[in-house]
C-alpha cells in the first residue's frame, strides 16, 4: 500500500510526463513560425499552444503554476505565498528550435516546501528524456550515474549566455578565470550540460527562473557547489558548478 505522499509524488510525476509527451506529439505536426519580435524576444507560433498544453495536462495537480506566459504579477504572487508549484518552460531555446541548431528543450518542474521534487528536461533534437526524481537521474527511463570531479576554474568549461534581459554596459562575468567559454542559447541545457560533464560551471545573470530550475534540480542532485541561486526569485543570477 503507497503512503499518500509516496502516491501523491507518483500522480504528480505521471502528470509531467503525460504533459511532455502532449507536448511532443504538438512538435512533430507543427512547424514554428515566427509570431512577434519585442525588443530580442522572439515568440514562436508553438509557445501559446505548448503552455496550454502543459498547464491543461498539471491542472489535476491543483497545485499552482509559473510560466512565462503568465504576467509577472501571478508569477510573483505563487512564488510569494506559496511553498509548493509547479514551475514550466514549454521552450526553451526557441530562436534555436526555429533556425534548427539542435538545442531546445521543454522543461518541467515541481517544487514542494520550497525543494524541487521533480524535474523533467525533454532535448527536443535528440528525442532524449531526462528526469530528475527522488535523488536519482534516469535518461530515457534508465538511471544513470553521475560522478563530477571539482576541478580548477583555469582547467573548466563555462557555460553561459545573454539572455534578452541582458545589462551589456555593466557586464561582470570574469571570463579570463575559465580555460574556455560556451554559450548555446539554451540555458536549461547548459546546466544539465554541466551535470552530464560536458561543462563545469555555469553562470549567467537576469536569466529567469523558469530557464533554470530544472538543470538546478539536476545538478543539486550531482551534488556540485552552488554559489547564486534562489528559489523564490524570477530573475535570478545563477552560478554553480564544479569548479573550486
Amino acid at each position: 500500500m503507497l503512503t499518500k505522499n509516496k502516491k501523491t509524488n507518483n500522480q504528480n510525476l505521471s502528470l509531467a510526463i503525460k504533459a511532455v509527451k502532449n507536448c511532443i506529439r504538438l512538435l512533430k505536426k507543427k512547424p514554428p513560425k515566427i509570431k512577434s519580435i519585442i525588443g530580442k524576444e522572439v515568440k514562436l507560433n508553438l509557445d501559446e499552444k505548448l503552455n496550454k498544453i502543459i498547464i491543461d495536462s498539471l491542472k489535476a495537480s491543483e497545485i499552482p503554476i509559473i510560466s512565462e506566459e503568465k504576467s509577472i504579477n501571478e508569477n510573483n504572487y505563487i512564488i510569494k505565498n506559496k511553498k509548493s508549484f509547479w514551475i514550466i518552460d514549454p521552450l526553451d531555446g526557441s530562436l534555436n528550435y526555429l533556425r534548427k541548431i539542435p538545442m531546445s528543450t521543454v522543461s518541467i518542474s515541481l517544487i514542494v516546501n520550497n525543494k524541487p521534487k521533480i524535474s523533467i528536461i525533454y532535448e527536443i533534437f535528440k528525442n532524449d528524456f531526462y528526469l530528475a526524481y527522488k535523488n536519482n537521474i534516469l535518461l530515457n527511463d534508465k538511471k544513470i550515474k553521475l560522478t563530477r570531479k571539482f576541478i580548477k576554474k583555469k582547467n573548466g568549461v563555462l557555460a553561459t549566455g545573454l539572455p534578452h534581459k541582458y545589462d551589456f554596459s555593466n557586464q561582470k562575468i570574469n571570463y579570463k578565470h575559465f580555460q574556455k567559454v560556451r554559450m548555446i542559447g539554451c540555458a536549461s541545457l547548459s546546466l544539465l550540460g554541466c551535470a552530464l560533464g560536458k561543462y563545469d560551471w555555469y553562470h549567467e545573470k537576469n536569466i529567469m527562473l523558469w530557464d533554470v530550475i530544472a538543470g538546478y534540480h539536476f545538478n543539486l542532485i550531482n551534488k556540485c557547489k552552488v554559489k547564486k541561486f534562489k528559489i523564490n526569485k524570477l530573475c535570478q543570477e545563477v552560478s554553480l558548478g564544479y569548479c573550486i
